[in-house]
């Protein structure tokens, strides 16, 4: 999820649409020979070339949530994570939820060529070990439960602020907007995007990063590490 912040004359910011960006992200090239000071993005950056446009491809179709290439709005989330919501049939499938579903602790794609077993959640034991739940849905997933109501802020309203941490641990406190001003001064931008991430999402780590960095063409990008997806597999 990504937001990009326009800074208003006063030291506020204002958050601004970012309209046509998923469908710029379908469209994107597949190169993933990307060098870093360090090197190669990827270990295998030819493998990675041939591998990233499949992945892409297969990730998008399986869980593609409306029949449009703009941003979905929670309700078409909401109605795709739990179709029974709107009356359509439930399958047992990854990406969706309902409250008469099955323990799911495997999970098969591309016609079984590609099983996912949850291998922590059995070792684990007690709940974890009936595998993906609706109880656990709601505990990970509630905003894409039914009912849910957003409480983004809409473009044009000014960005909330509070306390984040950094990566370092001796680093003093700090909130996001005051983040968000040092990076901005320091690119000597009016923008600034707040990337809300997570490394254990594939489609994060297959091909949306890459993606956001082409799209931001050199917009600063403050990065905002949030729950993990996939935390040892408990969801």
């Amino acid at each position: 999820q990504a937001a990009i912040l326009e800074q208003a004359p006063n030291p506020t910011f204002e958050i601004s649409a970012s309209g046509g960006w998923q469908q710029s992200f379908v469209a994107m090239g597949n190169s993933c020979v990307v060098e870093s000071d360090d090197g190669p993005l990827f270990e295998s950056p030819m493998q990675a070339s041939m591998m990233q446009p499949m992945m892409r491809n297969m990730m998008n179709g399986m869980m593609k949530v409306t029949e449009h290439n703009n941003d979905c709005t929670y309700k078409e989330v909401q109605d795709f994570m739990v179709p029974s919501s709107v009356g359509k049939p439930f399958e047992n499938k990854p990406g969706t939820f309902d409250s008469k579903m099955e323990p799911r602790m495997t999970e098969s794609m591309m016609m079984g060529m590609m099983a996912m077993d949850r291998v922590e959640m059995k070792a684990k034991g007690g709940v974890n070990a009936k595998g993906i739940t609706w109880d656990k849905f709601l505990e990970h997933r509630g905003y894409a439960a039914t009912g849910y109501v957003s409480k983004a802020p809409k473009p044009g309203s000014i960005v909330p602020d509070g306390k984040i941490l950094s990566l370092d641990p001796a680093a003093p406190e700090s909130t996001l907007l005051t983040e968000a001003r040092k990076i901005a001064k320091a690119a000597g931008s009016k923008k600034v995007i707040l990337s809300f991430e997570a490394v254990t999402c594939p489609f994060y780590r297959a091909y949306c990063a890459q993606d956001l960095y082409v799209a931001a063409n050199g917009t600063p990008t403050l990065h905002i590490y949030i729950r993990e997806a996939e935390p040892c597999d408990v969801f």
